[in-house]
């Protein structure tokens, strides 16, 4: 069964990538971009918004249920990303184990080669052939702690502070309702479709060493291994400074 890379894995690669590509000043960041047409907002219906831990239960169903995700196993996975706005290609490998540890290995050819990222559990650091080696702190350590969290949406709200659903919107053409993220420094939104649970797409704020940057990721497909459904991406990675 060919392993998946996750959207959290995702998440990584592009952080890493970008401010390898601040620090290298090697490609410019657009300073404004076209609103995306997933940005329009869905008709009002008359349905009533769905409770935050009814919607992250629907989430949970969908994914393969409690028991599977209670019940992670090690995991090596293997695939490439892109990021379009800064014409970047690169390939990704990432090692997981419960209940929090990772290690991702990104071998970026435009950035100078192979950089790597790892948590322990309590300490994150990284290895790139620009910044070289530092430990991870602030929002980013928060960051990586979260996305090796194995048990993912079973320990939403643990890892946020505050979880609530604040509407609906049409994103990528699906009707969905959003759901609102606070880690009590920085929000992201996730694009649920109310009926299955299914995650459409999200938006979020990403740290790095040279500043915050919005990004938009848009699922591709979801592949279901060992009984555990994830979000599959490669080129559908969808990355904009707002």
């Amino acid at each position: 069964m060919r392993p998946i890379i996750t959207r959290r894995r995702l998440k990584l690669a592009v952080t890493t990538t970008v401010f390898l590509s601040c620090a290298a000043g090697a490609h410019a960041l657009p300073q404004t971009a076209t609103a995306p047409a997933s940005k329009t907002a869905a008709p009002q219906e008359a349905t009533p918004l769905p409770s935050a831990k009814e919607l992250v239960a629907k989430m949970i169903e969908f994914q393969g249920g409690e028991k599977a995700l209670a019940t992670p196993e090690p995991v090596h996975a293997v695939g490439t990303f892109s990021v379009p706005m800064m014409n970047l290609t690169g390939s990704l490998q990432t090692w997981s184990a419960p209940p929090n540890l990772m290690l991702v290995e990104m071998n970026i050819p435009a950035m100078g080669g192979k950089s790597i990222q790892g948590f322990n559990g309590t300490v994150g650091w990284s290895i790139d052939p620009i910044n070289g080696a530092q430990l991870l702190d602030g929002e980013m350590l928060k960051m990586i702690g979260r996305d090796a969290n194995l048990r993912g949406d079973l320990d939403l709200f643990k890892m946020f502070k505050s979880v609530k659903v604040t509407g609906r919107e049409t994103f990528n053409g699906v009707d969905c309702v959003v759901l609102e993220l606070n880690d009590g420094t920085n929000t992201s939104t996730r694009f649920i479709e109310p009926e299955t649970g299914r995650m459409v797409g999200s938006r979020s704020i990403m740290p790095t060493p040279q500043g915050d940057l919005s990004v938009e990721t848009v699922i591709a497909e979801w592949k279901t291994a060992d009984g555990r459904r994830s979000e599959e991406h490669t080129s559908e990675l969808q990355s904009r400074q707002y």
